[in-house]
C-alpha cells in the first residue's frame, strides 16, 4: 500500500509539473497570410486547469496511502531511512507545488506572470 502511494505521489507530481511548466496553452494566430504572435486559447487553459486538478488528486491520494498504509511493509536499515526521507522531500514537494496552484489559482495569475515571461 505504501509503494502504491509512493508510485502515486510521483506520478501526480511528475503530472502537476507537466502540466504548469511543459503544456502550452498558446496558439499561433494567422490571419490572411499574416502572421501575428501567440495567443492563448481558452479551451487549453481549461485543459491545463483541468489536468491540475486531477493530478493534484492523484497526488493528495498517493500521500494519503502513505500516511495512512499498512505499517509492516516499511524496510529496514539504511535503506528504509533512506527511503523514508524521500519518501519526506516528495510530499514537501507536492505540498509546495499545491500552495503555488492555489495562490494561482486566488489571484488569477498564470505561471508566465508568476515567473516574468513575456
Amino acid at each position: 500500500m505504501k509503494i502504491l502511494g509512493v508510485l502515486l505521489m510521483i506520478a501526480g507530481g511528475a503530472f502537476i509539473y507537466w502540466a504548469l511548466f511543459i503544456f502550452d496553452t498558446t496558439v499561433r494566430l494567422d490571419f490572411g497570410g499574416m502572421n501575428f504572435d501567440r495567443v492563448h486559447n481558452l479551451g487549453l487553459m481549461n485543459d491545463q486547469r483541468n489536468y491540475i486538478i486531477i493530478a493534484g488528486i492523484t497526488a493528495i491520494v498517493g500521500v494519503l496511502m502513505l500516511l495512512f498504509g499498512d505499517k509492516s511493509q516499511g524496510a529496514e536499515g539504511f535503506i528504509g531511512q533512506f527511503l523514508d526521507l524521500i519518501i519526506q522531500l516528495l510530499q514537501l514537494c507536492i505540498v509546495l507545488t499545491l500552495i503555488l496552484v492555489v495562490y494561482l489559482a486566488i489571484n488569477g495569475k498564470g505561471l508566465k506572470d508568476l515567473l516574468g515571461i513575456v
